[in-house]
């Protein structure tokens, strides 16, 4: 793990920075996982089949989303190398299907094929090796699950951590100095792919991007937020909206299934 990390943990350095830190903030995270519900149930589109699946929430901070996801899904588990985190999301929440486990994501500790939905939410760029990550998300989910993948685009205006223009387009060594004229830090640890790079990332799944359906249907997919500048970009032509898509500040998609037909062996059985 990242030294920013190792001697902090990832709640407690950016809130550190900014009292109102948005990963803290309940509303906004039970805003943002309707968001991602309203993606997976589409996408599965049978409400029992929801009711019976067994969901990971990987990188589950403070454990808001993992308990707005166990009204639905049979059982759900957060987890996140962010211990003092887990040590409050274990002792707020009131579902009795959430349960919150400290641990890595590239070393995930769970058996092959024992989830049904993995939730991968905003993580990849927080991770020394992403690459790995997704292999561990391979490796856990079932053999017809899904992986909700929500991912910035190195190449948007605002880095949303930070909350600085243009501070992930930078090299590190001027994203660094960055960071300390703006008083926000000395070290910038985050790294962020641009859209082609996400692409490759996710490679081995099959993918469904659901970013241009959201665009176009905002309240289908729970953006209550939506800014009024999404309206106005839905209206344009289906082969505008696909040309611009590498701008685009972030892609929401659902993995699944190894493309090429690959799948780790293992037991399906729960840890």
């Amino acid at each position: 793990m990242n030294d920013c990390y190792e001697k902090k943990s990832f709640s407690e350095h950016f809130r550190g920075l900014n009292a109102s830190l948005l990963i803290a903030d309940e509303e906004n995270r039970k805003i943002k996982a309707r968001k991602i519900f309203s993606v997976i149930e589409d996408f599965i589109g049978d409400p029992e089949a929801v009711k019976r699946a067994r969901c990971l929430d990987l990188g589950s901070s403070e454990g808001h989303i993992s308990n707005f996801m166990a009204q639905y899904f049979g059982k759900v588990i957060g987890v996140d190398t962010d211990q003092p985190a887990i040590e409050t999301a274990a002792g707020r929440s009131k579902e009795d299907k959430a349960v919150f486990v400290c641990g890595s994501g590239l070393d995930a500790p769970f058996r092959d094929h024992s989830f049904d939905v993995v939730i991968c939410n905003q993580i990849y760029e927080h991770v020394p090796d992403p690459d790995k990550m997704m292999e561990q998300i391979g490796r856990i989910l079932k053999k017809d699950g899904i992986c909700f993948f929500g991912a910035g685009n190195r190449f948007k205006i605002m880095e949303g951590h930070y909350f600085l223009p243009f501070l992930s387009w930078l090299p590190k060594p001027l994203a660094d100095r960055y960071l300390r004229i703006a008083g926000k830090g000395t070290s910038y640890e985050e790294r962020h792919f641009s859209y082609y790079g996400i692409r490759k990332l996710v490679r081995n799944f099959k993918v469904s991007d659901y970013t241009l359906r959201i665009v176009r249907e905002p309240d289908k997919f729970s953006f209550v937020d939506a800014p009024k500048m999404m309206k106005w970009i839905s209206r344009l032509p289906a082969w505008l909206l696909t040309l611009l898509l590498p701008l685009a500040p972030n892609y929401m998609y659902i993995l699944s299934n190894y493309k090429n037909g690959r799948n780790v062996g293992g037991s399906a059985d729960a840890p």
